[in-house]
C-alpha cells in the first residue's frame, strides 16, 4: 500500500510542477506510467477527471468505468458512480451508464504483474532424479565392471596344463553374467543420463520464460479481461 501512495504522490508532483507535463496528455501518461508500477485503482479516477476536464466525455467516461470494474468497493467509486451519471444522466445504473457508452478505443494499462515462479519445475525434479539414477547405474556398472574383471583374473590363474571343468565353467558363467549385467548397466545409465538432461534443461528453459511474462488487463465499456504476453 506504501508503494501505491508513494506512486501517485510522484505522479501528482511530476505533474504539478514540472513544465514539460504541464498539458493534459502528459499528465495523462504520468499518471498511466504510475499505475503499471503500483496499480492503485485511484489513478484511474484521476485519468478519467484529466480527459473530463479536457473535453473528452467518451474517454473519460471509459475511465471512470474502469474503475467501477476494478475497484466497485473502492474509496472513488461514489465520486466515480456521480461523474458516470453527470455524463450520462439518461441512465439509472453504473452498468447501464458503462453498457450505453459510446463504444470507446480499448484502454489497456499494461501492469507488470511478478510470476512467482516455483524454485524447480517437477519438469527439472524428474530431470535431476533421471540423473542420480545414470550415477547410480554407473556405479553398479563399476561394480560389475570390477567382478568381471576380479573373475577374469580367477580365470587367468588356473594352471592351463590341469583340468577345472566344475571350476571353469563355474568362473566362466559368472564372468559371463557379471558382463551382461555391466553391459545393461552401462546402456540404462546412458538413456537415464541422456532422458534427466533433456528434461532438466527443458523445465529450467521453461520456468525462466515464465518469469518474463506479463499479465495485462483490458478494459472496455462492455466488461474486463486480462491478456497474457511474453514469450509462451
Amino acid at each position: 500500500m506504501g508503494r501505491m501512495k508513494l506512486g501517485i504522490f510522484i505522479a501528482v508532483v511530476v505533474c504539478a510542477v514540472t513544465p514539460a507535463l504541464a498539458d493534459t496528455n502528459a499528465r495523462i501518461d504520468g499518471y498511466r506510467k504510475a499505475y503499471g508500477e503500483s496499480a492503485d485503482p485511484h489513478l484511474l479516477v484521476l485519468i478519467a477527471n484529466e480527459y473530463r476536464d479536457a473535453g473528452s466525455p467518451r474517454d473519460a467516461l471509459a475511465y471512470y468505468c474502469s474503475y467501477i470494474y476494478t475497484a466497485p468497493s473502492g474509496d472513488d467509486a461514489d465520486l466515480a458512480s456521480a461523474q458516470l451519471h453527470a455524463l450520462r444522466p439518461d441512465t439509472e445504473s453504473d452498468h447501464d451508464a458503462c453498457k450505453s457508452a459510446p463504444a470507446p478505443r480499448v484502454i489497456e494499462i499494461q501492469l507488470a504483474v511478478p510470476v512467482v515462479a516455483p524454485p524447480i519445475t517437477k519438469r527439472e525434479v524428474a530431470g535431476l532424479a533421471g540423473m542420480a539414477i545414470a550415477v547410480a547405474s554407473l556405479g553398479f556398472a563399476l561394480y560389475e565392471g570390477n567382478q568381471l574383471a576380479s573373475d577374469n583374473r580367477e580365470l587367468d590363474a588356473l594352471d592351463p596344463m590341469a583340468t577345472h571343468p566344475a571350476s571353469t565353467a563355474g568362473l566362466e558363467a559368472r564372468a559371463a553374467m557379471h558382463a551382461s549385467r555391466e553391459n545393461w548397466f552401462l546402456a540404462g545409465a546412458g538413456v537415464a543420463m541422456v532422458a534427466g538432461g533433456v528434461l532438466y534443461l527443458t523445465g529450467r528453459h521453461d520456468r525462466h520464460k515464465a518469469e518474463a511474462a506479463l499479465v495485462a488487463p483490458t478494459i472496455t465499456k462492455n466488461g474486463a479481461g486480462v491478456t497474457l504476453s511474453g514469450s509462451f
